[in-house]
């Protein structure tokens, strides 16, 4: 039957029923509320975590591949004999030996270092004159483009018909000049182009590490270069 309102055994039903339903609410949505943040605190380490490591790794490749074309260009005196040799107007028949010798250089270099992309040297102006292509025979302007953007700093380029930071590719470029110089004046500049598969490497450490959260490369503007989306 069912008990009367304001009878004593209704209201002592009632406070048997809040004295012991009640501590497990407050205590259930203490645990939730708890939890909720443990779990965000542990998802924001770890996002942060797996951040630092995939800096530390693209920094690494950065310099590996600026070391790379650095020592290849410092006192190398081959390479800037056939520069020079170039920039006293040779007849064709010369002219062809020398671009001929500078890409068969390159080729050699290039097959050395596993992900080169085009290795290319320049002359004082700007203007390519060989590049490790297989081709060997015309330079795409694009090359050409790229390694005047990056001489003087490293860049890591969206696409080869585009200026740094302008589109979003899955694999952008890592571009590395190298200018050589007599009496501190420029005779000429050694560019590398390396592939940078930063896209298949987050998408791995999003897979490994972070399922729950994307990651992103970013340039010095805060414009996206690539991340770990499909």
């Amino acid at each position: 039957a069912a008990l009367p309102p304001g009878s004593l055994r209704l209201r002592l039903f009632l406070l048997l029923v809040a004295s012991s339903v009640g501590p497990l609410i407050v205590t259930n949505v203490w645990g939730y509320l708890r939890t909720r943040e443990d779990l965000t605190e542990a998802a924001y380490k770890n996002a942060g975590n797996v951040s630092t490591l995939q800096a530390m790794q693209t920094l690494e490749f950065v310099h590996s591949r600026k070391e790379l074309v650095t020592s290849m260009a410092a006192a190398n005196r081959y390479l800037w004999d056939l520069v020079r040799a170039m920039g006293t107007k040779p007849d064709s028949a010369q002219r062809e030996d020398y671009l001929l010798r500078l890409h068969e250089y390159l080729v050699g270099k290039a097959t050395d270092v596993e992900g080169t992309v085009e290795l290319l040297v320049l002359d004082r102006s700007g203007r390519a004159l060989a590049t490790s292509d297989e081709s060997g025979s015309l330079i795409p302007e694009e090359s050409e483009k790229m390694c005047q953007w990056a001489q003087g700093e490293n860049i890591i380029v969206a696409g080869p018909d585009r200026a740094p930071g302008t589109a979003q590719l899955t694999q952008p470029t890592f571009v590395h000049s190298v200018v050589a110089r007599v009496d501190d004046a420029p005779i000429g500049a050694l560019c590398g182009r390396f592939r940078f598969d930063v896209h298949k490497e987050l998408r791995l450490a999003q897979k490994l590490r972070t399922t729950y959260a994307d990651l992103y490369l970013l340039d010095s503007a805060g414009r996206r270069l690539s991340g770990s989306f499909a």
